[in-house]
Order: C-alpha cells, then sequence, then structure tokens
C-alpha cells in the first residue's frame, strides 16, 4: 500500500523583498498618485521586474501605513 503524505492546504507565497532603487521608484510613483491606474502599475512592474498585482499589493500596504502614521 503507497503511503500518502498529507500537506495542509496550497503553499503560500514567499514575501516579496524589494531592493532600495525598487523601493525609490516605488516612493516616487507613489507621490505622484496614491491609486495609480492599471497602465501605471503594468509600467511599473515592467521597468522593476515583477507582476502587476505585486505592484497593486504594495501601493495598497502603503496607502495603509499611511493612514496608521500619525498627521
Amino acid at each position: 500500500m503507497p503511503v500518502v503524505i498529507w500537506t495542509p492546504g496550497p503553499s503560500r507565497r514567499r514575501r516579496t523583498n524589494y531592493r532600495p532603487h525598487e523601493l525609490e521608484v516605488l516612493e516616487a510613483a507613489f507621490r505622484a498618485t496614491r491609486n495609480p491606474d492599471r497602465l501605471t502599475r503594468q509600467e511599473l512592474a515592467n521597468r522593476l521586474g515583477t507582476n502587476e498585482r505585486r505592484i497593486q499589493v504594495w501601493f495598497k500596504n502603503r496607502r495603509a501605513k499611511l493612514r496608521r502614521l500619525p498627521q
């Protein structure tokens, strides 16, 4: 009888760590617009060598960080 090893659920994505120069590009884009349109996100993704969804998540998290900071 074969042995089946059960693993709970699908594997998770690893955290994306951006390099300092990539963060500079993202922060500059954030200063220009806090909610970039799809075309802008795709251009940033191509420039940074990642996908558009990762850029979208970065902007979402950056907006949340801005809300948490005291004014």
